[in-house]
């Protein structure tokens, strides 16, 4: 890879990625959610290619997981870039995907 290129993934590890979160739509909505993290001074930003994300403001992932919505299961902490499989492959009821790159846990 070019010099550059290196320099800008060398630079991209060097800062914190944004939180983002994801409604778990089996057992919760956004009506249910948002207006708990708002309510605790969580600042939310809808991710526009995703209904159910959301771009959170926190200094530390504690402010998430100490509320009691996240410990219900309510949403999930998760990266955009983990979303987009699942939106990408859209899974049928009776199909089965192998994820090949899940990391333990």
């Amino acid at each position: 890879a070019p010099k550059e290129l290196q320099n800008d993934i060398v630079e991209a590890f060097c800062h914190a990625k944004p939180v983002s979160i994801r409604i778990n739509t089996l057992l919760s909505t956004q009506e249910a959610v948002l207006p708990v993290l708002q309510a605790n001074n969580i600042s939310v930003t809808p991710v526009p290619w995703y209904a159910d994300a959301f771009m959170v403001d926190v200094t530390d992932k504690k402010q998430l997981t100490d509320l009691d919505i996240y410990k219900q299961g309510h949403f999930y902490i998760q990266n955009l870039s983990s979303m987009l499989p699942a939106l990408v492959l859209d899974p049928k009821p009776g199909e089965t995907i192998l994820d090949l790159c899940a990391a333990p846990g």
